[in-house]
């Protein structure tokens, strides 16, 4: 049984990632429960079926999901009673550190959380890896969350709460929305507010749904995760238990990807105009060979004096942005692309394979195809097996109802 929900892109990724093992390993045969359909699990106790992933925080829920007495691996946020439980859940320390350093590197000082922490476990628990990792910046002083003191029915008067929110907030700020839905939310209030966005505030999703953020107005930046390849660890998982294996507890988690920046980030709240054109130039040449002298080149100021307000604005040095950016670029090319190592490095100016991996491997400690190989979106017709690309055991066959 699979008790996904598919309105969301989270959701969407976890069985695309399940499909994709079911086609190598399966056929598997799937009962579907939506999780906003009449849930009467008790009705099931005699359905046949051979294991279950299901994504819920209702304890009455898991309580009658868990009493099924099938292999099981549960997405939920909350504690569990018992021993021997299986979960999905997201890296939200990882998670939390991608978003607060991106805004950072845009400059911005003020930043500001959203999501309705008091009431979904997934919310609370990212909003304190968010506030955990901004006291370590030592931004606590200039971060904002919205904590109403009761939620009203009426979807209008929640919006208009939000709003008078957002009009209170410091400019420009820096707003990290909890999931995609809730930064929808946050640009529907910027808009009630007459704040502008990017301008005033900028707002950053997770999640990266993107028929939600392309249908937002304006589009919304988020953190993709991999949910995909978290789906598929898991029908991995529930494989090996439903043939009987005991497997100790274990946790599988959407590790984050990339931010994929749209319109309603795309700007920087830097008030220097050369630093703002030398971090253009480094982002805008991020696939050709260049030296931090033609960043100079590109300002109307001195190497020692551009060094020394960019230490002072982006709390780096300019080459450490140069590295920053390319490696970010070649990340990405890695996940996004099925060009091989060769193919990339020349793409990007590198001589060699080998020169662009001592130069990958220098920065982040991992090698780029081990990097492929852990993060990489799953493309069947480019590789002989799901299997072989991610490093999980091989099986032929499957009994699953």
């Amino acid at each position: 049984m699979l008790f996904l929900e598919t309105s969301r892109g989270f959701g969407r990724g976890l069985l695309a990632g399940i499909a994709k093992y079911s086609h190598i390993h399966g056929p598997w045969i799937f009962y579907r429960q939506l999780p906003w359909e009449p849930n009467e699990f008790e009705s099931l106790q005699n359905w046949g079926g051979n294991g279950i992933i299901a994504h819920t925080d209702s304890p009455k829920q898991v309580k009658q999901i868990l009493a099924l007495n099938v292999p099981t691996i549960l997405c939920t946020n909350e504690p569990v009673q018992g021993n021997n439980i299986h979960y999905i859940s997201s890296e939200n320390i990882s998670i939390s550190k991608l978003l607060v350093d991106y805004f950072i590197r845009l400059g911005y000082r003020n930043l500001a959380f959203y999501g309705h922490h008091r009431q979904e476990s997934l919310a609370m628990a990212r909003y304190t890896e968010v506030r955990e990792y901004i006291c370590k910046k030592g931004l606590e002083n200039s971060f904002y969350t919205w904590v109403p003191k009761r939620l009203p029915r009426s979807w209008q008067q929640r919006q208009q709460m939000v709003a008078e929110w957002v009009k209170k907030l410091p400019k420009p700020i820096g707003l990290i929305a909890y999931n995609d839905d809730h930064g929808q939310h946050i640009l529907d209030a910027c808009t009630i507010a007459k704040t502008k966005v990017p301008e005033e505030v900028a707002v950053l999703g997770v999640d990266n749904d993107e028929l939600e953020c392309d249908l937002s107005n304006p589009p919304l930046s988020s953190l993709a995760l991999n949910a995909e390849k978290a789906g598929y660890e898991a029908a991995s998982l529930l494989d090996r238990l439903m043939e009987g294996e005991n497997i100790p507890p274990q946790t599988i988690l959407a590790e984050p990807l990339e931010i994929v920046s749209r319109r309603s980030t795309d700007i920087m709240a830097v008030a220097d105009k050369d630093i703002v054109v030398a971090l253009r130039f480094i982002h805008d040449h991020s696939k050709e060979m260049f030296q931090v002298d033609d960043v100079v080149n590109a300002t109307t100021l001195s190497r020692r004096s551009l060094a020394n307000r960019f230490m002072q604005f982006v709390g780096h040095s300019i080459h450490d942005e140069i590295k920053r950016v390319r490696i970010e670029h070649i990340s990405k090319m890695l996940v996004r692309t099925d060009m091989t190592i060769t193919q990339i490095a020349l793409h990007l100016g590198f001589s060699s394979s080998e020169n662009i991996s001592r130069y990958f491997y220098k920065a982040t400690g991992i090698t780029p195809l081990a990097y492929r190989r852990k993060n990489g979106y799953f493309k069947l017709p480019e590789f002989q097996s799901e299997a072989q690309l991610i490093g999980l055991p091989q099986k032929t066959s499957v009994g699953v109802r």
